[in-house]
């Protein structure tokens, strides 16, 4: 039997390719089959204040529980500080206020002039 010689080259390339593919292919035990799904996860304080320590950099793995950052007390007690006197001015100031008919009163009275006449 007489096989032509490139038929004989081909045959041998495809046995070699073959053998290749077999041989490099990976074991389907090895693997996982699947997808993977990120979850985002926004952070926040629960009051604001100014950043003092951020020990954490982003994209680092945190285990639960982990500090994240640290705000700055002293920006948060003067912030306390300063909400206590607004409070404190405010209480203050509530005793001169004049009752609420008398400014409704006013009110009208300041308003009147501006209506149109009644229509008779």
């Amino acid at each position: 039997m007489n096989v032509p010689r490139p038929l004989i080259v081909v045959g041998v390339l495809a046995a070699v390719g073959a053998a290749g593919w077999i041989g490099t292919r990976p074991d389907p035990e090895a693997g996982w089959l699947g997808y993977v799904e990120a979850e985002t996860l926004y952070v926040a304080a629960p009051v604001s204040g100014r950043l003092a320590a951020r020990p954490v950099e982003r994209g680092a793995s945190v285990a639960a529980g982990a500090q994240l950052f640290a705000l700055d007390p002293e920006s948060s007690d003067a912030e306390t500080a300063r909400a206590a006197a607004e409070v404190a001015a405010a209480e203050a100031g509530w005793p001169t206020l004049p009752p609420r008919a008398s400014v409704r009163q006013s009110l009208t009275s300041a308003a009147r002039p501006l209506l149109p006449p009644p229509h008779s």
